[in-house]
């Protein structure tokens, strides 16, 4: 009997040490993910869309006082801002806002949406594969579906991975994912699945990439990528200008199934199973590396890909407008003769052709050019790309929206606030990158009214170099600005 209470009280210790373990155990499993309905109704009451003079995009409430997260770049010089959930929106107005970082506080003047409630800030760095949800307005489901009522939309993907990247000038962590986003989305949240924000959707995709002669000159266009500013960076601004916000430093993890309790009695066997479940995972890993790593070294030895490619390994991410691209091309001057030129124009550093217009993005719009097989003119494709303010081309007598499609040299086209055609933009990027004269057949339009755009033909004299009444180049700068 001596040896009982001994035994007793191994017992207890036993039973005591058991809820220690399983709260260790749901403290390693972090928050437990929200089902389906939970997570669109707490998105729901926090995420709005986000209305200016000159666009719109999405944004998420942070604090009780009605202070709302998004991007700079959706709110960059607009004089008017409102915010709008359902049917019901409130006027607001810019708090503060970091170009360099892509990002914007904007308080509500007329008070708490009814039904608006905050998002919390989770402040751990997802990992790959994590589970995650883009929560935004993307313009072109607003325009097909002719909604007034502002619903979000979601999408579901799963973290690539965090990197040091920037925007402008200044290095942040950029979260890459492939929950699928557009225009309209940006500034909008990127939730794990337990309902905190990890980072603010920017932008993507990738813009399109020429391959080499390996791949007979084709165009690819990147998909599946895309790029939020990872959370953490927003959260330390915010405390910098002593703007309140929930936070939360945990985790979101898988659920606790119910038989959790008898992992206890069998630690060897689950430390088994989840050694050879790691085992597995890093094999596969290691053949997936391998299998990058020979598809690298082929498409590194080949044409332009190379200097696209070594861009993109280095981690330099730059936003342009709200799409994203590869760095210039090694030879900005490559002939019509060789194939298309597709010449990416913009504000922003990295464009082919950079135009000093506030209303433009960064990367505002493609435009590619070839030659006519038959009769030897110049066909132009204009292709937007993300941007804020749209581009147009003025047919049938009104302003119509270009997606992607052909236009004609002379025809009007608008980018932003900035009117045009593709014959100027054309000669102009000629003159900036090959020193030659523009596109014979179509010279600038210097018409002020639509459809006014000019034929003849470019010349090669400087005062002729841009379109009179359209653009010309600062003298201190050399970029090509609004006259």
């Amino acid at each position: 009997m001596a040896g009982a209470p001994a035994s007793s009280g191994s017992r207890f210790r036993r039973w005591a040490a058991l809820p220690l373990f399983l709260l260790c155990l749901a403290d390693a499993r972090g928050a437990i993910p929200l089902p389906d309905h939970a997570l669109r109704e707490q998105a729901g009451a926090a995420v709005v869309n986000v209305l200016t003079d000159s666009g719109s995009g999405s944004g998420f409430l942070i604090n009780g006082n009605g202070d709302v997260a998004t991007n700079f770049h959706v709110v960059e010089g607009s004089r008017r801002i409102s915010v709008k959930q359902g049917l019901r929106s409130v006027p607001a107005s810019l708090v503060w806002g970091s170009p360099e970082l892509d990002l914007a506080v904007i308080r509500m003047n007329g008070g708490q949406l009814a039904d608006a409630r905050p998002l919390a800030l989770a402040l751990v760095e997802p990992g790959p594969l994590q589970d995650v949800v883009a929560v935004g307005f993307p313009g072109a489901a607003d325009v097909i579906l002719s909604s007034n009522e502002a619903t979000p939309s979601f999408t579901a993907g799963n973290v690539g991975r965090v990197v040091a990247g920037s925007w402008g000038d200044r290095e942040l962590r950029i979260v890459q994912h492939n929950a699928d986003i557009s225009a309209g989305n940006s500034g909008g949240p990127l939730l794990d699945r337990c309902g905190r924000t990890v980072g603010i959707n920017t932008g993507g995709p990738a813009s399109r990439i020429t391959l080499s002669s390996l791949f007979e000159g084709r165009t690819e266009t990147a998909s599946g990528v895309f790029f939020a500013s990872f959370i953490g960076e927003l959260a330390d601004e915010l405390r910098r200008q002593s703007i309140p916000f929930a936070q939360v430093a945990d985790t979101c993890g898988a659920e606790i199934p119910a038989s959790a309790t008898a992992a206890s009695s069998m630690p060897a066997l689950a430390g088994n199973e989840l050694a050879q479940s790691r085992n597995l995972l890093l094999i596969l890993t290691l053949v997936a590396g391998l299998i990058a790593v020979l598809l690298i070294v082929a498409l590194v030895s080949f044409g332009s890909f190379r200097q696209s490619l070594m861009q993109l390994g280095s981690g330099a991410l730059r936003r342009t407008g709200q799409s994203f691209g590869l760095g210039r091309r090694e030879n900005p001057a490559e002939s019509l003769a060789g194939g298309p030129v597709t010449i990416r124009i913009g504000r922003g550093r990295g464009t082919d052709l950079r135009l000093n217009s506030p209303e433009l993005s960064r990367l505002h719009a493609e435009l590619t050019v070839s030659r006519n097989a038959h009769d030897g003119r110049l066909d132009y494709r204009l292709r937007d790309c993300g941007s804020s303010n749209g581009s147009h081309v003025f047919r049938d007598g009104s302003w119509q929206p270009v997606r992607e499609q052909v236009v004609l040299a002379s025809e009007p086209l608008k980018l932003g606030g900035l009117t045009t055609t593709a014959a100027e933009l054309y000669a102009n990027w000629r003159r900036e990158n090959t020193g030659g004269a523009g596109a014979s057949g179509a010279g600038p339009a210097t018409g002020a009214a639509p459809g006014a755009g000019g034929g003849g033909n470019a010349t090669n004299s400087p005062k002729d170099a841009l379109p009179s009444g359209r653009v010309r180049r600062d003298e201190r700068t050399g970029d090509v600005i609004p006259d």
